[in-house]
């Protein structure tokens, strides 16, 4: 059985780790998701804070562990509406509105470079 690429590693992750849709998570809903070579994932969903259908496209960093990335991901990206991440962004044709959830390099060298 072949070694998952961090990209699958991470969604998988995400996957399991996304609550059900509820009232306290906006009523998150993943309509689809995917992988892109090894390094990047995407997940098209759905909440109450956008009418439409959003994409979030996010490289796994590969200085970062999976779990930290994924963390990430579910608390700050997929839990916490868009707001101006998407603000005049054209949907594609399939009606996706994309964003890049990277994170910004103040968290990671936070992560990298623990205060001590």
């Amino acid at each position: 059985m072949p070694t998952p690429t961090r990209a699958e590693e991470a969604l998988a992750a995400v996957l399991a780790g996304v609550p059900r849709p509820s009232e306290e998570n906006g009523d998150l809903r993943i309509l689809d998701s995917w992988t892109v070579g090894e390094d990047t994932i995407c997940v098209a969903y759905q909440g109450w804070w956008e009418d439409g259908t959003i994409g979030l496209r996010r490289r796994i960093d590969d200085d970062l562990p999976v779990s930290w990335v994924v963390g990430q991901i579910l608390d700050a990206e997929l839990g916490e509406p868009p707001g101006g991440m998407i603000e005049g962004a054209e949907p594609d044709s399939r009606g996706i509105v994309w964003w890049h959830g990277e994170p910004p390099e103040w968290w990671k060298n936070a992560l990298l470079n623990p205060a001590r």
